[in-house]
């Protein structure tokens, strides 16, 4: 027997004696096969560019895998080149290489994100960053060694135990602690081991057992190592001893070893079970093939797949097999395209495994890639609809409950029911009735929770221009603005600005629309956007990941164009030479590509599918489907395929189902709907099952059937991670962060052995509702992620605006997904209001604030006095009648005196204000609606006619999915006592989490500005929503509270006062309304301003 595995890992295959390729072709023999159509294959995917054995495979927080390292006989050396795999895509891509080559050594992703690589034939550690796609040196190990094990403790450090160095093999054991980047001795093996396996133990001890001593004895010991004490206890030995084995901790908490290198002859079949409970071992079911160098994997089901390895004639294994711990057993599942040994082996988000590179049949390295996929989708009955319905909507809540809101009878007869499914009951109930039947409408859910419906057939069986709102709290409709024009078959995009985008459709009497229309749920109110190049209807429309919407074909057009928001205008990308395709489906990919699947010409149904790449605006085919269908329905899963089922085909409804996969651009079969249906609706709920409802069925009834898809991954609800905390606004540049449990779920999940390549640490996806666009999330380096927690960095600008969904994913087991709002930035000023005396000039009221980001805000600015109330009780001495004044940086853009009716068009706006719900209560305010492009603005509020009395400015912010917002607010005025005391208030919102905020109180500079009578020694209060003293200030140099200087705090912010007479308040607040109040030390009076600062 040789000291220690050789680089090829084929010579290991062939050097065991006693063993004949006579008796491997009988135990192949022994197992039976799987049965006809089973669903549990291997597929090839994306190549490596290196072929390797010996390497090391890591998924990554974000859902790629590292690759890095191994043995490629291409040059016949170590590597030290990484690659990365995308899921989305299928594919490989280089990244940053190791400075040291390296083979048989180990990898582990740490808590903070990051891949510590470590040995391989060298002492060296590396340190791999996937946000920057770069390596970094780490401290070293005491020694050079390879084929040793690398596990992650609970407390976050890293044990790596036995090995070699090619000459010797060892009992010691480091422990490398990621927050000094150093390692350090811990306790001992009792016997020198190589080739062995490691198991971290629901107790979080460490099982290790067999491999290689001294000599090359095959080892049965076992031993614990306890984190605690740093060190190892004897535990019952292996039945059989064996080295190059797999173990697998099942979810029951036992471990299971397979196969592996005997002391002699073949390599094993049998396998054994170790219960941490009794410390004692037990025979389990044999596997049918005989296999050292494999790898097992941990199903989401539950059970073990073993993959590859070599059978010690030469030859691979290229049979897998499934073990179930329910019965003991092994049984056949789907054999590899291309068998190998010294391979890795990974569960990927999505619940496949990823087979990655080793050893090939005939003994050379190999770079090809497969995936194995467990999953057996299947459909199963819930509770039917109320009404049958055909051609309806349907929308996911913020809650997970499901509206169905209107459609048609069998007849074409249009209806005004609303339903809501809940998932929790599977049952459908009745909620508020629209106000106007309608069919062929659209559906969308707002950024304010509500859903808006907009046009359709009505009852008159022509196209309406009518809209309305759903408000889930109340299960009520209300009338909103109606569109230009009635249309049906039309399109309806949520945009990253929080406005719906309404394209083309059907018009009274037939005709086509090129129209496009805009609603702003700020106001309720429809305006006209850039027409479209061609009028179309039954067309697709798709918000892509640069914000612009991709229209695609329809009815009577062949065009593809893209409307760009910004500008309000569309431009023609793609004219094919063929008839438009019209009632088919387009899907955004999680590779960013948009699907196009089936749809109509005047032929019939199609199978033709397409993808639409944005990157270069070309459009490619990709497999088709195996059924024509058209009016059909295609929904994105969670683990990234596309689901299309049912529609109509060329002898009526279908009842079939499809799954698309993007990374090999291919369609499977699924299960068979139990009804046919067409012109359904299909839903992804939060807990990852599709809800298809209603419809057509063969023969043209409407339905009343609804039936939910599941992909069919068979966990257990008690592996399962659950989200328990999430915030309900997650921001564009602020950190995400989710509580729960069983983020890491219950086991590693992969095989123990030195290219191990466990997965249970969370992989979070957020992904939009109405475009379905994904993004996985890169985890915090500083706060990481435990089993009941999970930070991640700030969100970037690419991930999308609006409603979405986030989901955690560990070993392949997605948990149910939480909704949240996806906004710009972090917590904002969602208003400000100021109230103080106003006199005549220069003693009225000036608010002024700064709007930043990419993109216009809406805002509304109110001047109150007449309605100013305490406790119900009229304020005396209020303003009776308020004007306003609007400016930019150079000029009046706005004034109203009288809220009703615009200054400036001299129109009523009363609707409009009514719409905002924010309308002042007496005629006599005042209020200007505008939607104001990035600047500094200031707001002037006088008393009609020199009128004098105590008033207050408002600034409401009303589009808060928009990428700009209200950084800084001030206001200036006459600062008076008592009553006439300056009063602020602002609200933060926008998100759950916390913004540094600054508060200024400017008095004696201002005399530097020209301005008569300033405030002369100005001091600050702060207090939250209940009135309580937070916060308070006179001379900003010194914190009130603490007595201590934060000068130095305050300079760092770039915005301390002029005067040392002026007050200033740091702090971080929690969202939510809150008040400032300015007044004169000992009584003072004069002009003084109050600024808010949003500091993030």
């Amino acid at each position: 027997m040789s000291t220690g595995v050789s680089k090829r890992l084929c010579s290991r295959r062939g050097n065991l004696t006693g063993f004949s390729p006579i008796f491997a072709l009988l135990l192949t023999g022994m197992l039976a096969p799987p049965a006809n159509g089973a669903p549990f294959t291997f597929s090839l995917t994306g190549s490596l560019a290196t072929v390797r054995h010996a390497h090391t495979t890591t998924l990554l927080p974000d859902g790629r895998v590292l690759v890095a390292g191994g043995f490629s006989d291409s040059n016949n050396s170590a590597q030290a080149s990484a690659e990365l795999y995308n899921p989305a895509t299928g594919r490989w891509s280089a990244t940053g290489s190791m400075a040291t080559p390296r083979f048989f050594g180990t990898a582990t992703l740490l808590p903070n994100g990051r891949v510590l690589v470590a040995g391989g034939s060298t002492a060296t550690a590396e340190l791999y960053d996937p946000i920057k796609g770069a390596w970094a040196v780490t401290g070293s190990m005491s020694t050079s060694r390879r084929e040793f094990t690398a596990t992650l403790l609970a407390n976050g450090k890293v044990l790596v135990s036995g090995g070699t160095d090619g000459s010797n093999r060892f009992s010691t054991a480091e422990l490398y602690d990621p927050a000094s980047g150093t390692w350090s001795n811990t306790g001992n093996l009792s016997t020198v081991r190589a080739d062995h396996l490691a198991v971290l133990l629901p107790n979080g001890k460490v099982l290790v057992t067999g491999g290689f001593s001294t000599g090359g004895s095959v080892l049965g010991t076992s031993e614990i190592y306890d984190p605690a004490s740093g060190t190892w206890s004897a535990t019952a030995s292996l039945i059989t001893p064996r080295y190059t084995a797999a173990a697998t901790l099942l979810a029951n908490g036992k471990v299971l070893v397979a196969g592996g290198g005997g002391s002699s002859g073949p390599p094993l079949t049998s396998s054994e079970l170790y219960d941490p409970q009794t410390g004692g071992w037990a025979a389990t079911g044999s596997m049918g093939n005989a296999r050292f160098i494999h790898t097992t994997t941990l199903l989401p089901n539950g059970k073990v797949l073993v993959v590859g390895g070599g059978d010690g004639t030469g030859h691979v294994v290229p049979i897998a097999e499934l073990y179930d711990p329910a019965n003991g057993q092994w049984t056949a599942t789907g054999s590899l395209n291309e068998g190998r040994d010294g391979h890795t082996a990974t569960m990927l988000p999505n619940g496949k495994v990823l087979v990655t590179a080793g050893s090939g049949p005939v003994g050379s390295d190999i770079a090809s890639c497969e995936l194995y996929d467990p999953a057996l989708g299947i459909w199963a009955n819930t509770g039917p609809l109320v009404a049958p319905t055909l051609s309806h909507t349907a929308t996911i809540l913020p809650d997970g409950r499901v509206l169905l809101a209107g459609g048609a009878d069998q007849f074409g007869a249009a209806r005004n029911l609303a339903e809501i499914y809940d998932p929790a009951t599977s049952l459908c109930a009745l909620t508020g009735n629209l106000g106007a039947a309608r069919h062929s409408h659209t559906a969308t859910l707002l950024a304010n929770g509500k859903v808006l419906v907009a046009g359709g057939i009505g009852s008159g069986g022509s196209p309406v221009a009518s809209a309305e709102l759903f408000d889930p709290a109340t299960g009520t409709w209300s009338a909103t603005g109606s569109l230009g024009v009635g249309r049906d078959l039309h399109t309806a995009t949520l945009l990253p600005n929080g406005k719906v985008y309404v394209a083309g459709g059907e018009s009274a009497g037939g005709g086509l629309l090129a129209s496009a229309e805009l609603y702003d749920p700020g106001t309720g109110i429809w305006t006209a956007t850039g027409n479209m190049l061609n009028p179309r209807r039954s067309h697709t429309a798709t918000l892509l990941p640069d914000g612009k919407v991709l229209v695609v074909e329809g009815f009577n057009t062949e065009s593809f164009e893209l409307y760009d928001p910004r500008a309000g205008t569309s431009t023609n990308i793609i004219a094919l030479n063929a008839p438009g395709r019209y009632a088919r489906t387009a899907t955004l990919l999680p590779n960013g590509k948009v699907l196009l699947a089936g749809g109509q010409l005047s032929g019939g149904a199609l199978t033709y599918t397409a993808l639409y790449d944005p990157a270069n605006q070309s459009l490619s085919v990709t497999g088709s489907l195996a059924t024509a269908r058209h009016d059909h329905t295609a929904t994105l899963l969670p683990n990234g395929k596309v689901l299309v089922a049912g529609g109509t085909g060329s002898n009526g409804a279908l009842s079939s189902a499809e799954l698309y996969d993007p990374a090999t651009g291919t369609w499977s079969a699924t299960a068979n709907l139990a009804t046919e249906h067409s012109s359904q609706t299909a839903t992804l709920l939060l807990n990852g099952k599709v809800l298809l409802a209603g419809g057509r069925d063969a023969n043209g009834n409407a339905l009343v059937i609804s039936e939910l898809y599941d992909v069919g991954l068979k966990f257990n609800s008690a592996w399962q991670p659950q989200i328990t905390t999430s915030p309900a606004i997650a921001n564009r540049a602020s950190k995400l962060s989710l509580a729960g449990v069983r983020f890491k779920g219950v086991s590693q999940a992969s095989y123990g052995s030195f290219n191990d390549s466990p997965t249970n640490y969370p992989v979070v996806q957020l992904r939009n509702i109405d475009n379905t666009q994904v993004s996985y999330l890169q985890v915090d380096p500083t706060s990481g992620w435990s089993d009941t927690s999970y930070t991640s960095v700030p969100l970037s600008n690419n991930v999308a605006l609006g409603p979405s969904s986030i989901t955690v994913f560990t070993n392949g087991i997605p948990s149910a997904a939480k909704y949240l709002l996806v906004s710009p930035k972090s917590t904002q000023a969602l208003n400000v209001a100021t109230r103080l005396q106003i006199a005549q000039d220069p003693n009225i009221l000036i608010g002024g604030f700064i709007v930043t980001g990419t993109v216009p805000k809406k805002v509304i600015v109110r001047a109150i006095g007449p309605s100013l109330k305490i406790n119900g009780v009229p304020l005396a001495g209020r303003l009776a009648n308020p004007v306003l004044e609007l400016h930019d940086q150079t000029q009046i853009i706005a004034t109203n005196d009288n809220w009703k009716i615009d200054d400036q068009t001299q129109q009523s706006q009363e609707a409009q204000l009514a719409a905002t719900g924010l309308a002042p209560m007496d005629d006599l305010e005042s209020a200007i609606v505008r939607t104001l492009s990035p600047g500094l603005y200031t707001a002037i509020m006088r008393g009609v006619n020199g009128g004098a009395g105590i008033g207050v400015v408002e600034i409401y912010d009303l589009d808060q999915a928009a990428d700009a917002e209200m950084v800084n607010i001030s206001t200036r005025g006459f600062v008076d006592t008592g009553d006439g005391v300056m009063i602020g208030g602002f609200i933060l919102g926008g998100s759950s989490q916390p913004s540094k905020i600054l508060i200024r109180g400017i008095g004696p500079s201002l005399a530097g500005l020209g301005i008569a009578n300033p405030l002369a020694n100005p001091s600050l209060e702060l207090h939250d929503a209940q009135g309580a003293l937070i916060g308070t200030n006179d001379n900003w140099k010194v914190n009130d509270q603490t007595q201590l200087s934060q000068e130095s705090e305050l300079r760092t912010t770039g915005l301390q006062p002029p005067n040392d007479l002026e007050s200033a308040i740091l702090t971080t607040l929690l969202p939510g309304p809150h008040t400032t109040i300015i007044s004169g030390k000992n009584s003072g009076t004069g002009v003084g301003v109050i600024e808010v600062y949003n500091l993030h």
